[in-house]
């Protein structure tokens, strides 16, 4: 006990030694993923870091494609990051024994067989059965790695009661049992059929994980127990890992609400450990949106989020420690979309991100706002140090409409003077642009330029077109090339004429000891 107390103090005066900030007035736009109509790309979240390149990587969920069948893109960090997705999920078939709607909730799973890859999970909760229920719902989990496949690896079913709605809430619970294995929890707030009484099921990770719930935690009557569900990290200090779980129609009227948490532990029970109640009259149907906020002062204890439902959505953030105080620490203008958002100015506190504004985390915290985005969004989400530059991004999604498309915005908070753009910047007296169209059916155009400022003579360049296996597929240049600009099409097919197969593609500039390389899609 003594050396680990040391232990934090010595971490708290690292911290406190190290802290830096600067001065940050916007958020710089780092790249848009952009849906293909209205009902595209609603959902995201940070995936982890998926195929253990040391970047962090996305999520995001599109269930009203593909006839209501749905998928789910991931996109892997990296110092040049792309728009191309690198594993793409696909529901079932919409069909009286299938389910549709998969894509609606999507989330980090964590390393839950601890194999040195994070794990995702994709609910589909809008399912239609005939035979088991309707409405029941369902999860998949995939696991990470190298080459990460999209097949399932667990498939998680709730109690296949109508209306139960399965996978509304799906989240990473953290390490509750502190056996080395992060756990999920995925909630059925409507469970048993559509009465609104809610269940939240925790399945332990293992090498070997399966699908048979370790923990049942059941409402009270109308509760909708489970609505919104978060894992929090160890909010108060004893080495587990801990859950805050909404039950927004709680109450003596079903008006107050409450979010409780949920100490891990070896055993873990059942029973709330810390509850913050609403009221019927300034803030009601609380934990109808919940979530981790981080480390908002600075103390290296993660806190609390908790939003009233409906009209009232006052955001309150709680304060984790060894005793939680259930009077909110502050609270602030609010919105459904809530999430942490990483320590974007770099101050040693943990931010908070609200719809498309973000507060900044301090000692003492104002409700002030200190960055406003350009549009506000439907989801938000915290995505990390995606490109590796020591920046945290975060994620904005809005729904469409009949003249745009559904889209996921990614901001980082890198200094504006610093972001460089993908077609921008030369590098060694090169610059490689994106491929245009990108996807693209039978052609593309490649362009690149040479800078007369750097270089002297006609460098040999090179520009190659490789598959995902790395293995060349045509040779597009190789020769002597004056200081200017060029575009050269690639019309689909490799060094023999043939046409090459759908799929993901790398084409290489190379002169010297200079080589850069993009990523493309071709779409048939």
């Amino acid at each position: 006990m003594i050396r680990k107390f040391l232990l934090i103090q010595i971490v708290i005066g690292f911290v406190l030694c190290s802290r830096f900030s600067f001065a940050l007035d916007s958020l710089a736009l780092l790249a848009t993923l952009v849906g293909q109509s209205d009902d595209e790309l609603y959902h995201c979240a940070s995936a982890g870091d998926v195929n253990g390149d040391g970047f962090k990587d996305i999520i995001v969920g599109a269930p009203q494609m593909l006839m209501d069948q749905g998928y789910a893109y991931i996109y892997f960090g990296g110092a040049a990051f792309d728009t191309i997705p690198d594993v793409r999920l696909i529901g079932e078939p919409f069909s009286p024994g299938g389910y549709s709607g998969f894509g609606k909730s999507v989330a980090s799973a964590g390393d839950v067989n601890h194999d040195g890859y994070d794990d995702v999970l994709v609910a589909a909760d809008f399912g239609w059965n005939y035979q088991v229920g309707w409405r029941t719902g369902k999860v998949f989990l995939y696991f990470g790695g190298v080459e990460m496949d999209s097949i399932e690896d667990v498939v998680f079913l709730g109690s296949f009661d109508d209306f139960e709605y399965f996978g509304t809430s799906i989240s990473c619970a953290g390490d509750l049992n502190d056996d080395g294995y992060d756990d999920v929890m995925i909630s059925a707030p409507f469970y048993p059929g559509g009465m609104g009484t809610g269940r939240v099921y925790i399945y332990f990770g293992g090498e070997n994980m399966n699908n048979q719930a370790d923990i049942c935690i059941q409402g009270g009557e109308e509760d909708c127990l489970g609505n919104s569900t978060a894992g929090l990290g160890d909010v108060n200090q004893d080495g587990y890992d801990d859950v805050l779980v909404g039950a927004p129609t709680d109450g003596p009227t079903q008006f107050e609400g409450r979010a409780s948490i949920y100490f891990g532990g070896d055993p873990m029970d059942t029973v709330a450990d810390v509850t913050f109640w609403g009221d019927s009259a300034s803030f009601r149907n609380v934990g109808f949106h919940i979530g981790a906020a981080g480390d908002v002062n600075g103390d290296i204890v993660p806190d609390i989020m908790v939003v009233g439902g409906y009209e009232d959505k006052r955001l309150k953030i709680f304060l984790g420690g060894a005793i939680i105080d259930t009077l909110p620490h502050i609270t602030l203008g609010g919105s459904h979309a809530i999430s942490k958002a990483g320590d974007l100015n770099k101050d040693g506190f943990g931010d908070i991100m609200v719809s498309g504004t973000i507060f900044y985390g301090g000692d003492p915290m104002d409700s002030l706002p200190d960055l406003n985005l350009p549009t506000g969004g439907m989801e938000v989400a915290h995505a990390g140090d995606i490109n590796g530059d020591g920046y945290d991004e975060v994620l904005l999604s809005t729904t469409g409409d009949t003249t745009a498309n559904g889209n996921v915005f990614i901001f980082t908070s890198r200094p504006a003077s610093s972001v460089r753009g993908q077609e921008d910047q030369p590098v060694k007296g090169f610059l490689l642009s994106q491929n245009y169209p990108n996807p693209f059916n039978s052609s593309t155009a490649i362009r690149f330029s040479i800078s007369s400022s750097t270089l002297q003579g006609r460098p040999q360049v090179t520009l190659r077109v490789y598959n995902i296996r790395g293995q060349l597929m045509r040779t597009l240049l190789n020769e002597e090339k004056e200081c200017g600009a060029y575009q050269i099409v690639w019309n689909g097919k490799d060094n023999w004429g043939r046409r090459v197969a759908s799929g993901i593609y790398f084409y290489q500039l190379g002169a010297g000891d200079f080589a850069e390389t993009k990523k493309m899609l071709l779409l048939k």
